[in-house]
């Protein structure tokens, strides 16, 4: 990906390395100077900053996961064949601008965009879209998320221009960058996690068997690093990111993973009971037989196209979250709370709170009431795998369940009022009465 910042002139950065203070200070006394004496020699060749009003493109709301740039800022979108392109206000508002702010080009090319989601509610369409960094720049991550909060419109546009890999080819993608790009971490385990807790950062990092419980990680730069077997109960991984990490069989009980990208990681076998996973992105995540008893996967938890084949999932908190194309075979759901749900922004981790409410008029009315009213979400289980599945004493009301497969699940003693049963397939699936359905095959 490149990025030109556009300060005075166009200056040309590595990814994500945001200017510095002082820089853009600089910057301003050369607008200052040029715009009183434009024939100065210093003026020479100068070009005045563009404000966001005069880009081109649709009015949105961005943020990149990495890196040091504001984030939830204004910003607009444009789609061309080949590139998607973002500009985003940056900065402190400038006097001499009409107290406009200073605006930072994106561009990355929709080749490199490997897997993507999104999120509707209120009117609001959140895109969560991951793409593979340019080996040309200095960036130590393969990767990068960008989040963006635009209209209807406009999302139409980004669904209709990105290609859908399958999970296969996303992470065949994203570990052949990992492995030209992260470089090899030569250090012990000890000085590893010495090096984890001081930094918040070990890329790629081998910290197998690990003990980093209760250890606080929140924000960790934690790409692509192995941390099969390690202890992680009780640690703190919120707005984390873990893409394409391995937890296989890691301990993630009581483990705080709000907000944080688990997007194509490895948690297999893993435990997290009664972990926080809300608002958590867990696209494509292998979740065979991980159990997450009691864990709260409340909405926005994204869990489109996630293995779950066999996870325990007894009693754990599934409301309003995004099964979309899951696979939940032989789970078990039993008192699983899988039923529609009302979430307050404000409680949301992760950058949904400043950046939803900063929308403003962006969908044609003022939405600042979102942050106390809430926002309505339904447990989405459309086109999602549930063969064999145990819902036992399970709660499904108001679950959108279009072409889901509910062929030889239980349903004894689940209460899944006002949703319609006709779009589902329930093939052998046994009701209150313990009889499996034969008419519905």
């Amino acid at each position: 990906m490149t990025k030109k910042i556009l300060f005075i002139s166009t200056l040309v950065l590595s990814s994500f390395l945001s200017p510095s203070i002082f820089a853009q200070e600089a910057e301003v006394d050369l607008f200052t100077l040029c715009s009183k004496f434009p024939h100065n020699s210093k003026c020479k060749d100068f070009e005045a900053p563009i404000p966001l009003k005069e880009r081109a493109g649709e009015a949105a709301n961005c943020q990149v996961f990495l890196g040091d740039f504001q984030k939830n800022a204004a910003c607009k979108i444009k789609l061309t064949e080949d590139t998607l392109t973002f500009y985003q206000e940056q900065g402190d508002k400038i006097e001499q601008l009409d107290d406009q702010r200073l605006t930072v080009e994106y561009s990355i090319p929709l080749e490199r965009i490997f897997i993507s989601n999104n999120q509707i509610w209120n009117g609001v369409y959140r895109w969560e879209i991951s793409y593979l960094e340019d080996a040309k720049t200095e960036t130590k991550n393969s990767s990068n998320t960008l989040i963006v909060l635009t209209n209807e419109e406009m999302s139409k546009a980004i669904a209709e221009k990105f290609y859908n890999h399958t999970i296969a080819d996303s992470i065949d993608m994203l570990a052949q960058a990992q492995e030209a790009t992260i470089t090899e971490n030569n250090l012990d385990t000890k000085a590893q996690v010495q090096q984890l807790i001081e930094t918040k950062e070990c890329i790629g990092c081998n910290l197998e068997n690990a003990d980093l419980s209760g250890v606080d990680l929140e924000q960790a730069n934690l790409e692509g690093t192995n941390f099969a077997g390690a202890n992680l109960e009780g640690a703190n991984l919120k707005n984390s990111y873990l893409m394409g990490a391995n937890l296989e069989g890691a301990n993630l009980n009581l483990a705080e993973l709000g907000g944080a990208i688990f997007v194509l990681t490895q948690l297999n076998n893993a435990t997290l009971k009664a972990a926080n996973l809300q608002a958590t992105n867990l696209h494509g995540a292998d979740l065979r037989q991980a159990d997450l008893e009691k864990a709260s996967l409340r909405a926005p938890a994204f869990l489109q196209e996630a293995n779950l084949q066999q996870a325990n999932l007894v009693a754990a908190d599934l409301r309003g979250a995004n099964f979309y194309r899951a696979d939940l075979t032989e789970a078990n759901l039993q008192s699983a709370n899988l039923r529609d749900t009302n979430v307050k922004l404000k409680n949301i981790p992760s950058g949904y709170t400043a950046g939803e409410i900063a929308l403003d008029y962006l969908i044609g009315v003022p939405i600042f009431g979102l942050s106390n009213s809430g926002v309505d979400f339904k447990t989405n289980l459309i086109e999602a795998n549930l063969t064999g599945a145990n819902l036992r004493e399970a709660r499904l009301e108001q679950v959108s369940i279009t072409d889901t497969n509910f062929s030889n699940a239980n349903f004894v003693g689940a209460k899944i009022e006002s949703t319609n049963l006709e779009e589902a397939n329930f093939c052998g699936a046994t009701f209150s009465d313990e009889t499996p359905l034969s008419e519905k095959c």
